[in-house]
C-alpha cells in the first residue's frame, strides 16, 4: 500500500491534469489526513495523467519542427488566428490539459505553439 498525505497531493494538483487529485482519491481510502492507494492502481492513474518522458517530448518537437519546415517549404498556407484559437478553445475544455504550464499532459507540448504549427494535431484527435 502507498500512502500519500492528502496535502501532497493537492501541493501537485497545479501540474497535474484537472482530474487527478479526485482519480487518486477516488481509487483508494483516506484516513486522517492520509491517502492509502494500491500501489497498482496510484501507477494506472499516474499513466493516465503524467506527460511522456523528457526524452520522448525532445523527440516529438523535433519531428514538429521537421514537419512545419516542411509545411513552409510546401507553401503551406499558417494557421489563421482564428484556426488557432478554436484548436486552444477545444484545449481549454479537455480533462487532460494542465492549466497552470498551458500544456497537454498526453503529448507533453506547449499548447501555443503547438496550435500554431500546420502539421500539428491533437494527440486524441480531438483537432
Amino acid at each position: 500500500m502507498i500512502t500519500i498525505p492528502v496535502a501532497t497531493l493537492h501541493a501537485v494538483a497545479p501540474g497535474k491534469p484537472a482530474g487527478y487529485v479526485a482519480a487518486c482519491l477516488a481509487a483508494g481510502t483516506v484516513e486522517n489526513g492520509i491517502l492509502h492507494i494500491d500501489p497498482g492502481a496510484f501507477n494506472r492513474i499516474r499513466a493516465v495523467y503524467s506527460t511522456p518522458s523528457l526524452v520522448a517530448q525532445a523527440v516529438s518537437l523535433g519531428r514538429a519542427v521537421v514537419h512545419e519546415c516542411r509545411s513552409i517549404a510546401a507553401n503551406v498556407d499558417p494557421v489563421t488566428p482564428e484556426a488557432k484559437a478554436a484548436r486552444l478553445a477545444v484545449c481549454a475544455e479537455c480533462e487532460f490539459l494542465i492549466s497552470s504550464e498551458n500544456r497537454c499532459s498526453k503529448c507533453g507540448c506547449n499548447l501555443d505553439a503547438k496550435a500554431a504549427m500546420r502539421a500539428m494535431h491533437c494527440p486524441l484527435g480531438k483537432w
